[in-house]
């Protein structure tokens, strides 16, 4: 076989071995994780596309009572602004949550959060969010 073969063939093995590795870590994020100090939890709303994230500090939504279920839930899709929820505690995809580090970003279907060691802060491509605090009382929503 000539080099110039065999380069060729390296390369495209090396290419090959690259994009497999990157499709295997995309695969490998948790679809349900929590931060560092385990007060906040995000991953994927089970039936939906959006992101979901329950913390105590997120309130309850306006004009709701407990028969509507738990208060402390925000979901956001890929656009619009984030919604405050009451839902049952089962919503998400997975049953138990990976720890991520603080540093990492978990990005799903164009929301991207931003893991730090007490907070959360989860982003869409229109640019709205919000970031939990979850060893305090602090929420807000942009």
């Amino acid at each position: 076989m000539s080099p110039r073969r065999l380069a060729a063939l390296a390369a495209s093995g090396a290419i090959a071995t690259g994009a497999f590795a990157a499709a295997s870590s995309a695969a490998s994020a948790p679809r349900f994780w929590q931060n560092p100090t385990h007060k906040v939890a995000c991953g994927i709303m089970i039936g939906n596309k959006d992101v979901l994230c329950s913390a105590k500090p997120i309130p309850a939504p306006p004009h709701t009572n407990s028969n509507d279920g738990d208060p402390g839930f925000v979901s956001i899709g890929k656009t619009g602004k984030p919604r405050l929820l009451r839902l049952s505690q089962d919503s998400f995809e997975g049953s138990r949550p990976a720890t991520e580090k603080k540093g990492t970003t978990w990005s799903f279907n164009g929301v991207s959060c931003t893991i730090a060691a007490k907070s959360v802060t989860c982003k869409n491509k229109s640019g709205h969010g919000f970031e939990i605090y979850g060893g305090g009382k602090n929420y807000k929503s942009f």
